[in-house]
């Protein structure tokens, strides 16, 4: 069995760092894979990833350097690089040691500065595949490259939605980073909308700072919302099932997305989303069939409207949440489409 190795810069709760975890679980007859995390230590106690520089950050050249070295002693058949940290390590592997197969691991349908631009042209030009979480995120990058590329699922487990234990009420939650990328201005926007028709919303906000939440905090003392708007802090997965049982809406209105995976986990615990139509949500997230998108974002009044409906008909939500959980049965689990991924480039070694 040939060895293979993932390379990430930092553990987090992203749906990077989650899916790339999931590979734990697979047993190394089948596909013997590696997950490499550079610096920071583990985001949960119980990984058994890699981590290279546990007292380093991501910005100390001395853990890329590490990483190097690794890379070029541990000699792995294939190497797939995530997030565009990785990818000049990737380059310089795959320049060292020619046979190597190298991975361009896509997870976001727009670039989050112009480095990750910049380096976007000659990871694609020298990859011998590229890999995305989403076909909207392969339809924005690949651009007029001729590459073998594929999806790859990001469904990491199957879920069984937990029993309600709140009835039908203008509860929202949203998990993840607090950045400007997840638009939770947007949302909190959204919220105020709901506040001036004189629906009491709440909205609870699980997950680490990532630079937005003092204008956030602002943001809901301005309008009125401190008590509406609440900043819970991090949450675990563990902990997930019983956020959506104690909710009945997700609420994200990304600017920009790849797959979305916290909308996916969402809509498999049953919460019905409220969301824009970006990225690959574009694409599963069909309007008063199993979601509430959101086209106009600047005039969220609209929006509030179409839920205050949605409230007053219980069997309309109901159906909308069959739908989301529905959305998702059936797919093939992230570590199965990687291995299945693996395979396939093996066997096509040229």
């Amino acid at each position: 069995m040939k060895h293979a190795v993932h390379l990430i810069p930092a553990d987090g709760i992203g749906g990077v760092e989650v899916a790339a975890r999931a590979l734990q679980a697979v047993r190394p007859d089948r596909c013997h894979v590696s997950v490499l995390f550079v610096a920071g230590g583990p985001a949960q106690t119980d990984s058994t990833a890699k981590y290279l520089s546990p007292a380093l950050s991501v910005n100390n050249p001395l853990a890329w350097w590490r990483a190097l070295r690794y890379l070029w002693r541990q000699k792995p058949e294939v190497l797939v690089c995530s997030l565009w940290r990785t990818v000049p390590v990737g380059l310089l592997i795959k320049l060292l040691r020619p046979k190597t197969r190298l991975v361009f691991f896509l997870h976001l349908s727009s670039h989050a500065h112009f480095v990750d631009k910049l380096l976007d042209l000659p990871m694609l030009l020298v990859a011998d595949v590229v890999w995305a979480d989403s076909q909207a995120t392969l339809a924005a990058r690949m651009g007029r490259h001729k590459k073998p590329a594929r999806v790859i699922s990001f469904i990491t487990h199957a879920v069984e939605p937990p029993p309600k234990t709140c009835r039908l009420g203008p509860r929202f939650v949203f998990w993840g980073r607090l950045n400007r990328q997840k638009g939770l201005d947007r949302a909190i926007g959204l919220v105020a909308a709901l506040a001036s028709l004189d629906v009491d919303a709440r909205f609870e906000i699980w997950g680490p700072d990532d630079g937005e939440k003092n204008a956030l905090e602002q943001q809901a003392q301005q309008a009125g919302l401190k008590d509406r708007v609440v900043f819970k802090g991090v949450t675990s997965r563990e902990a997930l099932p019983a956020l959506a049982a104690s909710h009945c809406f997700y609420l994200q209105l990304s600017r920009t997305e790849g797959m979305a995976m916290s909308v996916v986990e969402a809509m498999q615990l049953g919460l019905v989303p409220v969301v824009t139509p970006v990225g690959e949500m574009a694409r599963y997230c069909r309007d008063n069939e199993n979601a509430v998108v959101v086209n106009d974002v600047e005039h969220p009044a609209a929006c509030a409207r179409q839920l205050l409906a949605l409230l007053q008909d219980e069997n309309h939500y109901l159906r909308l949440s069959r739908n989301a959980r529905k959305t998702w049965e059936k797919h093939p689990l992230y570590q199965d489409d990687f291995c299945a991924a693996l395979e396939e480039l093996m066997e096509h070694r040229g």
